[in-house]
Order: structure tokens, then sequence, then C-alpha cells
């Protein structure tokens, strides 16, 4: 068998009950006109559907004639940018950037004022050339994963909670919270969290709970209202760690999928073509136990099969989870997991905080090195970027 995945298996088993003896005929086109006849019904998108459109073959030549080999890979890149660094730290972020103008740009701090994240956005804004802007990211779960929640900003109660709470209150404070975030050139939002659980003792708060009914309801509100103000979400996290026990930013583990866990992110993922998805770095009992999910082909295999459209952001990779190598206690360095992680088939590189502009060079080295020498690579990563622009294009219009 081909691909002998759990995952696989879920998905097949689910769509044939849901969809009948057509699915086996033609699984993505089925997919795919049912998700836009249900987009129609229910809500107008804010991405159309383009992989394939006449201006994407046009639009990729023109970008690969412009960008060297670095500047595509730092284009894949969401560099990280922390607010509440020191001066000299900002300004060798910002030097960074204005090298290697990454698509994307991560905020991170605590409490960050609208002031503050004015500021700062508008310095990251200045230092792109050629008319370009990056898309701006951030964290925006509520609770103790808020990083805009100083003075100017709504702050959000956690997640389990937001669900939890009448809908009227909640419709209200999210509507304002992604005005306030727009107005401050937020493009991107790491929301809703999808994973089901009723008391993760590692997730918390973060998650809305373990019907997967009322957590698929509740993104929905929440995507809709960040669509209104053209902000993408990226939920998370795939393949879904409400049961995770460990705690992945220090150590690895493994999880157990379910029907229920696969089909939040296949009735969001059908409803929303053109949405993000946070894959994370954990093993699936069973099937990839000593590989997380984030850095292996066969893991997110399905996932870009049955969504193209999608675009897939890695988990933080300087996370220790994703240098997990079985019997040992050494990590794959931090290029390696970056090389590993677009062979998967991520779109966006994702890093914490606490990645600085060093590290990120040596990434950057790792990574041109195995795009010049790795044709499969150059391949993904020139099919990421054209992904990537025009989802950037769609989303700055």
């Amino acid at each position: 068998m081909a691909r002998s995945t759990l995952l696989f298996l879920l998905l097949l088993s689910l769509l044939a009950c849901l969809l009948g003896y057509n699915y086996f005929l033609r699984p993505l086109d089925y997919l795919n006109e049912a998700s836009q006849s249900q987009i129609v019904e229910d809500n107008e998108p804010m991405l159309p559907p383009f992989p394939g459109s006449p201006s994407s073959e046009s639009y990729s030549h023109e970008l690969f004639d412009k960008l060297t080999v670095r500047e595509q890979i730092t284009q894949l890149t969401a560099f990280p940018y922390l607010i509440s660094a020191m001066q000299s730290t900002q300004s060798a972020s910002l030097d960074w950037i204005k090298i290697n103008q990454p698509a994307i740009v991560s905020l991170f701090g605590e409490k960050i004022s609208t002031s503050s994240a004015l500021i700062n956005v508008n310095k990251i804004k200045a230092v792109y050339t050629n008319n370009s802007q990056p898309l701006i990211a951030v964290d925006h779960e509520g609770g103790l994963v808020q990083r805009l929640s100083g003075t100017g900003f709504t702050r959000l109660p956690s997640w389990q909670t937001l669900c939890a709470s009448n809908a009227v209150y909640r419709q209200e404070l999210l509507e304002k919270s992604a005005q306030e975030l727009s107005a401050v050139g937020i493009n991107i939002v790491f929301a809703p969290v999808i994973d089901l659980a009723s008391n993760s003792a590692v997730l918390g708060s973060r998650v809305c709970g373990e019907s997967a009914d009322v957590v698929v309801e509740r993104a929905r509100e929440a995507i809709d209202v960040y669509q209104e103000q053209q902000i993408l979400s990226v939920i998370k996290h795939f393949p879904g760690i409400g049961e995770v026990k460990a705690d992945l930013h220090h150590e690895f583990d493994v999880v157990e999928l379910t029907q229920e866990g696969i089909l939040a992110f296949r009735e969001l993922l059908t409803t929303y073509p053109n949405l993000g998805v946070m894959s994370t770095h954990v093993g699936v009992k069973d099937f990839y136990e000593d590989l997380p999910c984030s850095l292996n082909q066969e893991c997110l295999g399905d996932l870009k099969d049955f969504f193209p459209e999608t675009l897939i952001f890695s988990d933080a990779l300087d996370m220790d989870s994703a240098g997990f190598i079985k019997d040992s206690d050494e990590l794959l360095s931090l290029s390696q997991r970056a090389i590993n992680a677009l062979l998967a088939g991520n779109n966006v590189l994702v890093f914490g905080p606490k990645v600085e502009s060093e590290m990120m060079d040596e990434v950057v080295i790792g990574l041109v090195e195995a795009y010049e020498s790795d044709p499969q690579l150059k391949e993904l990563v020139q099919n990421s970027l054209e992904k990537l622009w025009l989802y950037k294009e769609l989303l700055q219009r």
C-alpha cells in the first residue's frame, strides 16, 4: 500500500460514509465541488480558489525570474520579531528583515499595546523595497496566548471560556478584537485551536471542548469574523494534540488520532478551502511514532492531497519536539528541521522568539545548500512560493 496512514484511513472511511461511491471515483473533484457549494450557501469566501488558475503560471514565472535561491528560501520563513527585546536586538532583526525581505514576520512579546504594535509594524514595513510589504502574523488565541493584549487591545478570555460564553457576547468580542488587529496591520492570526479535549493537562484552557460539532461551530465564528477584516486564520494543531501528555516545547510525544479529531479538520477545510493550518511536532500512535507529523511527508501528504489550496505552516521549529531523534539524546539541527519541514509539505517555516538573526542565517544557508542539491526540494519550494504569494496578493488587496 503506497500510503498506509491512519489519517488516510480515517478520512477515507469518513468520506465513504458521507459521500458514497462518487468519492471513490473522483475524490478531489468531489471534495472541491462539495466545498464550493457549501461556501456559496453559507458564506462568501475571502480567498477564492486559485491553484491552477490562468494567472498562477504567469505569476510564478515572473516571481522566480526575479528571485535568487536565497531570496526564494527566505520568502518561506516567518521571521520572529520580538517587540519587547532590547534596542540592539530589534535593530539586528530589522537589519535581517531588510536584507532578506521575508514574506511573513511574526510578532512576539507580552501585553503589547496598540501604539507599540503600530510603531513596530511600521518599522518593519519601512525596510521593505520594491513596493513589497510583508504579511504580519501573531498568536491570538486569547487567555495566556495573546501577544497583542496591552493598552488599546481587547483582552480575550481563554478559548475555552469564550467557547462556553453567550453567543452575542462572543460575536461582539471577536468582532472588536478583529477590527483592532486589522487597524494595526495584522494579516494572519495563529488561531483558533481546534484540538479536541475536555481537560487537557498540557493545553489547559486553550482547548474549546471535546465535541467536534461545537469546536467546528465556534471555529467557524472566529474564522468568519477574521475574514471580514481580511485576516487569515491558521487553525491548529494538525493532526490533533488535545490528548497530548507532554509539553512539546521541551519533549516529544505520541498521540492517538480519532475520527472526531480528523472530522474537525475536514469540516473546516471543506468549508474554507483557502485557510491556514499549523502542523505540529507530534508522533502518531501505531503509524508514525518515531517522527513528528510536521516533518513527515506521509503524515502531511493526505492534508496536501485532499486540500491542496490550504497554506500549511509548521509549528515553531525551535521546539525540542521538532528535533526529536529516536534513541538519541541529540536533537536535529535547526537547519535540518527546516529542510525536513519543507520536504514534508509545509509551505511556511515558523520560528519562536528565541531564534535570533544569526540562527536564521544558519538555517537559510542550510536550506540553500539543500535546494541546490535536491530537485525535489527545489520543486516544493517553488510550489510553496507560488501558493504563498497568491495568498499574499489576496490578503493585501
